[in-house]
Order: structure tokens, then C-alpha cells, then sequence
């Protein structure tokens, strides 16, 4: 399935559906699309991300080896000149770890994204993505079915040529939605002290993971210059960050504000509100 943006709409293979959905709201997309699909397990993909050969083949056997697999999540190589991405012709042997949930793995700190993502159909149809995000969506969908038992990472072969993007967000370079972000980190902290993602068993892990966001995202507004935002995203985070123990973050904040910060940069503000 894929959105009409993507401009693959007339997308001809046999065995393969395509769906064009209107340019409007990305999570909007993907609840519909979730929704439209069919197969057992979800797999998702950005369309300027790229995949081997043997992506799907390998997954079908992770799957087979592990038929109670409910979440999945693929190894990824970046790139930003797909020229640059060389698969090889036969995969690398496979690895995978098993962890209860993928909650219990945020130790490992592995990626999430939905780039790399494959869900069981049933278990994400009690789910959706917030279509009030404006970016961070992939988070706050990890964030509802991080319980999941069951969870796999695949650990080789790589199964997804991630492509990188000069404005990407925890970048020091300014990002384009570098304001989205600041925002949309604020309301997921307010969703999880609203008790909107469940159980309170998992707060510790939510906490963890949303902590992890607001750290990426402050160092990237200390290195804009932009105070406001950064100071506002690592107090608003301070005491999770602390319970965390994420000491080189909490210390490491000053001196990332002193040596690239205010040597740098005169002070700014950029008005970011909640």
C-alpha cells in the first residue's frame, strides 16, 4: 500500500496491492492503511528508504522460526546517495534476539522506527497513530505497543538501506521541523502524565524512551542556539533522565551549552510554547 505522494500509484507487480490515499495527514494514512491490509504481519517502509533482495524472505523465515513473533524490528545500514548502498547478493547468516517485550530491551537502545517495523496485523489493529503529531509519531506508536510479548530484533543480515537526511532532527544542522518536534515532544510527556498509554507497570520504560527523545532533541536546539527550547525540553525531562541514571546527558547538557552554546551562538530564543 502507498500513498499517493510517493507516486508509485500505478505500481504494477502481480500479488501486489497498491491503495493511494489523499496528501494529508501521515498517521491519518496509517491508521487506514492498517486497517486496509490483509496479510498476518505488517510490514512498513518509507518510500525513499530502500530494502535487499532478500528482505522479505528473511523475515518470512524469522517468523517461521518464531510463528509467536508479535513485533519485529530490522537492522539498518544509513545513506544519503542510494548509489552508495551496496546489498550483498546472498544474505549475511541470521541472528536475531529474542526479548519478552520491547519494552525490556530499551537497554540495548536499539533503533525504532516504523522505516524498520514488522508488526502482527492483529495486534496492531488495537492500536493507532496519533494524527495530531505532527512528526514523532513512530514513538508514540512504540510507546502504546511496546508491551507486545514476544518482541525480535534482527540483528543480521541488514534488511533496511535507511536514508539520511541532512535536516534530521537530533542534528546539530537546523532541521525544518526542528519546531514540530520541540512540540510534539511535549505532548507525548503530557499523554504518558495523563496515563493515556496504559498500564502504569511499563511507566519506567515509557519514560525511559520519551527521555531518550528529549535528550536527542535538546543537544540539537543547544547547537541551533536556540535556549528556550533546549533548556525547556532537558528540565521538562530532568527527573527521568535522573531515575534513568543518564548521568554524560544530565552533566554532559552543560558542557555541549558551553563549549558549542553560548561561545557559539548569541543568545536566542525562539518562543517554542507547549
Amino acid at each position: 500500500f502507498f500513498q499517493a505522494e510517493d507516486g508509485i500509484r500505478d505500481y504494477k507487480v502481480t500479488g501486489v496491492q497498491t491503495c493511494a490515499l489523499p496528501i494529508s495527514n501521515v498517521n491519518a494514512n496509517r491508521n487506514a492503511l492498517i486497517r486496509a491490509s490483509e496479510g498476518r504481519y505488517i510490514l512498513f517502509f518509507d518510500a525513499d528508504d530502500l530494502l535487499p533482495p532478500y528482505c522479505l524472505a528473511t523475515l518470512y523465515q524469522v517468523i517461521c522460526d518464531h510463528p509467536e513473533t508479535t513485533l519485529l524490528l530490522t537492522e539498518k545500514i544509513d545513506f544519503s546517495d542510494a548509489a552508495t548502498v551496496v546489498f550483498g547478493a546472498m544474505p549475511e547468516p541470521l541472528q536475531v534476539r529474542s526479548h519478552s517485550s520491547l519494552f525490556h530491551a530499551q537497554k540495548e537502545h536499539y533503533w525504532t522506527s516504523t522505516a524498520a517495523l514488522c508488526v502482527r496485523r492483529d495486534e496492531a489493529l488495537k492500536f493507532r497513530f496519533d494524527d495530531a503529531l505532527e512528526v514523532h509519531g513512530d514513538l508514540d506508536f512504540f510507546l502504546q505497543c511496546g508491551a507486545l510479548p514476544h518482541f525480535i530484533k534482527v540483528m543480521s543480515p541488514v534488511l533496511l538501506g535507511y536514508r539520511h537526511h541532512e535536516s534530521q532532527l537530533s542534528m546539530p544542522k537546523i532541521g525544518s521541523r526542528h519546531q514540530e518536534s520541540t512540540r510534539s515532544c511535549l505532548y507525548i510527556q503530557e499523554k504518558e502524565r495523563l496515563g493515556q498509554y496504559g498500564l502504569s507497570q511499563w511507566d519506567r520504560y515509557r519514560r525511559y524512551m520519551i527521555a531518550r527523545l528529549f535528550r536527542a532533541i535538546s543537544i540539537g536546539a543547544l547547537h541551533r542556539g536556540e535556549w528556550g527550547d533546549a533548556f525547556l525540553l532537558y528540565f521538562k525531562s530532568f527527573f527521568w533522565n535522573v531515575l534513568a541514571m543518564r548521568w554524560q546527558y544530565v552533566l554532559g547538557f552543560w558542557f555541549v551549552f558551553l563549549q558549542s552554546g553560548i561561545l557559539r551562538h548569541g543568545l536566542r530564543y525562539t518562543g517554542i510554547r507547549k
